[in-house]
């Protein structure tokens, strides 16, 4: 809408469209992430993707990819990492993976509370690599638990453009993980926080 509008007023009023100018790049670049994220969970709830793009991939290596593109984007909020199983290994695709804990975390940043820190913990037990995302912020509903996962739903507390998304991340981080052989899931409860988990095979665990 705000690009429609530029367009509008480039013709009859230059100095107001070079004001909305500032924005646009933003706009498209949420757009552009909008689309990618369709198609990356059309194509693989569908199973009409090609295949994944495996490599071996260390745990730690992952975590701390995501701590390096936290203190970029997220700079001003506190990110503690609990890394208990840095060798732990998992076959899968690294960018698809970073994108799942990108989401994850982004999401405790966007609902988690005005500067609350996050924590990041890895750890291995049982064949399997697990990835938490802890925050402190006013939690989830049982109701509200059910639906998280439903591409486009959001809580009612979260339909602004400050909090962000458009409730498609966790959607799409499930698709991935299970892609994988994993899962995502969430723990939560009004007054004590939210514990995102994702889980994945591991390799020599």
């Amino acid at each position: 809408a705000r690009i429609r509008v530029a367009l509008e007023l480039a013709d009859e009023s230059p100095a107001e469209a070079q004001d909305l100018l500032g924005g646009i790049a933003g706009d498209l670049t949420e757009l552009e992430q909008l689309v990618e994220d369709i198609l990356t969970m059309t194509r693989l709830a569908t199973r009409a993707a090609p295949p994944l793009r495996t490599e071996r991939c260390a745990a730690g290596d992952l975590a701390d990819r995501a701590a390096r593109r936290w203190q970029q984007v997220h700079g001003g909020h506190e990110l503690t990492c609990e890394v208990a199983a840095a060798g732990a290994a998992i076959d899968g695709d690294p960018v698809l993976l970073r994108r799942v804990l990108d989401n994850l975390l982004d999401n405790a940043v966007r609902h988690g509370g005005d500067g609350q820190p996050v924590t990041l913990r890895v750890a291995a037990d049982a064949g399997a690599v697990r990835f938490e995302v802890v925050d402190r912020g006013p939690g989830l509903s049982a109701d509200e638990l059910a639906h998280v996962f439903t591409p486009f739903w959001r809580s009612d507390g979260s339909r602004t453009r400050d909090t962000g998304g458009v409730g498609l991340g966790l959607a799409l981080a499930r698709e991935i993980a299970r892609a994988h052989g994993g899962d995502v899931t969430l723990d939560s409860a009004p007054g004590r926080g939210t514990r995102a988990v994702l889980r994945l095979p591991g390799v020599g665990v």
